[in-house]
Order: structure tokens, then C-alpha cells, then sequence
């Protein structure tokens, strides 16, 4: 298989047909389902951080006033799940934005 072109699993299986193999076979069907479970993990991830994000803008929010876009910006930049937990966890005790930023960098 070439990286980079679009392949089709028609493709695939003719391929897997030439080459005939039952262990060839087993080894291309594990590494798709590996591939196809990567995926479906990376954009659940991505889902909760982005969940994360918009909870503690929603709750900035509410405590503090509209967000400003420099609050805003740091916040969606931030992918790290444990740092939106450590902020959302300061939101209630912070006085000010910048206290419940602090753990985002």
C-alpha cells in the first residue's frame, strides 16, 4: 500500500486477493480496525476537551462578565483536559479571570 494516495477497499481487496495469504490477510484487517479505532478515540478526546473549553467560558461568563477575546483565546487553545479541569476547579474560589487562567499557562 502507497501512503498519500486514495485507496479504496475494492483496492484492497484485490490486492488481498493476489497476494492470497490468510495471515497477510489477518494482519491488513487488524491493522485497519487499529486504525479506524485511533480515530474514533482521537475524536472522542477532542470532543470532552472541547466540552471542557465551553464549560469554563459558559462559567467564566456567568462569575465574571463576558469574556474577554484574550481569555477566550487561551482557553480554545488550551487541549490539555487535566489544566480546563484544574481552572474549572478554581472557578468557584477565584476572585478574579486570571486566577482560574493560571493553570492554563
Amino acid at each position: 500500500m502507497q501512503v498519500g494516495k486514495d485507496i479504496t477497499i475494492s483496492d484492497m481487496e484485490e490486492e488481498l486477493q493476489v497476494i492470497g495469504a490468510d495471515e497477510l490477510r489477518e494482519i491488513y484487517m487488524t491493522l485497519a480496525e487499529q486504525f479506524i479505532a485511533k480515530g474514533k478515540d482521537k475524536g472522542r478526546l477532542e470532543g470532552q476537551t472541547l466540552a471542557k473549553q465551553q464549560v469554563l467560558l459558559r462559567l467564566l461568563e456567568k462569575k465574571f462578565s463576558p469574556a474577554e477575546v484574550a481569555y477566550k483565546h487561551k482557553i480554545n487553545n488550551c487541549r490539555n483536559r487535566k489544566k480546563l479541569d484544574r481552572a474549572i476547579d478554581l472557578l468557584l474560589d477565584a476572585d478574579t479571570v486570571d486566577e482560574v487562567l493560571q493553570p492554563l499557562g
